[in-house]
């Protein structure tokens, strides 16, 4: 499965990328994610356990985050249960204070009797992504 959308957002590329980065808090706001922890960071690069929720099926898998500030962050595994699975999030700084938010999801499952539900699943949870960030942005600026 491959989602792609490009969006854009009423602030900083600076701020969207900010929330996007800080990996631990998704569970506070993305709806399935049960937990996400940054086990060990090198420079740039988060190694993060993450468990998600997609329907009745749960996923457990380490996973290794790029982060470019500001315009990129990565985050990719082919550990099972996945075969592939790479997100890629790109901040481009439009008009003041504005940004274009790309984001491209490559989602493939291993061989198995659930590959068909879960793929279908992490479309859904793809395309509520940028406006889940967005939501996430604008809270956060307005202190709430």
């Amino acid at each position: 499965m491959i989602y792609r959308e490009t969006r854009l957002a009423p602030y900083a590329r600076e701020q969207i990328y900010a929330v996007v980065a800080d990996i631990e808090r998704y569970p506070e706001f993305v709806p399935g994610w049960s937990s996400a922890r940054i086990i060990r960071r090198q420079d740039q690069v988060c190694h993060v356990e993450q468990e998600i929720g997609l329907g009745p099926v749960r996923l457990s898998f380490a996973s290794r985050a790029e982060l470019r500030p500001p315009e990129r962050i990565v985050i990719s595994t082919s550990e099972r249960p996945f075969r592939r699975l790479e997100i890629d999030w790109v901040f481009v700084q439009d008009q003041n204070p504005g940004c274009e938010v790309r984001l491209s999801v490559d989602v493939e499952i291993s061989a198995g009797l659930l590959r068909p539900v879960v793929q279908g699943r992490f479309e859904s949870v793809a395309a509520r992504l940028i406006p889940l960030f967005m939501a996430r942005t604008e809270a956060l600026l307005q202190g709430r």
